[in-house]
């Protein structure tokens, strides 16, 4: 089972996947306050070294680094893309936290640069050891326990020592993995099934074009008219199928102008496959579902 973001904060722990059967498919996202198994967290947290490593952050922020959620995705060659978001205190500001996103890092195809950033083989066991503890959640497994607090179980210390050989550098080709049926039942979550035409806060609309590898930031989104949001929220679903293989290119709406001016540059571009460029500001007609 393959999600598209998994979180886990204070509030709760939120999971975004792709629910399928054979006559449609539909993005479903399961939101709950309980709290999660310490290995869960243990899980999320073991991406710290990844953080660290890909931000040229010091080590000594190890402690106090928190990794809140995963942003997954997958292009039309089935290649993985990870964003992370990892959060920080700082003193001198009450101990509110700085909030880190890297940028999209893919998994190496077989024409990568030597020089170009991907995600090695120890990072992707790390993705998939923490969808385990997804589907686990997904399915029941879960504790009260206090959110995202730094455990020092064998969990946390079998993590951080595959965690410690994350390299970002190393590339891999593609193994062909295909993702499970997701289950057709969930137990204690609050399943949200994405409307076509249905209003995304910002939070949710950033998160969406996190996914297709834009990176917009809450106060721009806060700005766009609504022609605007409805328009980057299409384009951005209708990018997710073209990243699957299950939308052509030649039906590609253009990117809005609003997303190709606020995205912050690293992501306005798939630099590490080279296969999308996004187009020239062109007027956008306005596109619900």
């Amino acid at each position: 089972m393959k999600f598209s973001r998994i979180s886990v904060t204070k509030k709760g722990v939120e999971l975004a996947y792709e629910r399928k059967d054979e006559h449609k498919s539909e993005e479903v996202v399961a939101k709950s306050a309980e709290r999660p198994l310490p290995s869960f967290a243990d899980a999320l947290q073991s991406f710290a070294a990844f953080v660290i490593d890909l931000l040229e952050i010091p080590d000594e922020w190890r402690e106090n680094l928190t990794i809140t959620t995963l942003n997954l995705s997958e292009d039309k060659n089935g290649y993985r893309g990870l964003i992370v978001t990892a959060t920080r205190p700082i003193p001198k500001a009450y101990d509110r936290p700085l909030v880190m996103n890297t940028p999209l890092v893919r998994e190496g195809s077989e024409d990568a640069s030597d020089e170009a950033c991907t995600l090695s083989d120890e990072v992707l066991e790390l993705v998939s050891l923490v969808e385990g503890e997804a589907v686990r959640y997904l399915n029941g497994e879960r504790e009260q326990l206090d959110l995202l607090k730094p455990s020092n179980s064998e969990n946390v210390a079998e993590f951080n020592e595959n965690a410690a050989h994350a390299e970002v550098q190393s590339t891999r080709k593609p193994k062909g993995r295909k993702g499970k049926t997701p289950p057709q039942s969930e137990t204690g979550v609050a399943l949200v099934v994405n409307e076509p035409g249905e209003p995304l806060d910002d939070n949710a609309l950033r998160q969406l074009l996190l996914m297709v590898e834009r990176d917009v930031p809450i106060d721009a989104l806060a700005i766009l008219t609504s022609s605007e949001r409805e328009a980057s929220a299409a384009w951005a679903k209708a990018r997710q199928q073209e990243m699957l293989g299950t939308l052509d290119s030649t039906a590609m709406p253009a990117e809005p102008a609003c997303v190709i001016r606020y995205a912050t540059l690293p992501l306005k571009a798939d630099a590490w496959t080279g296969d999308h460029v996004p187009p020239k500001a062109t007027d956008v007609e306005t596109v619900h579902g």
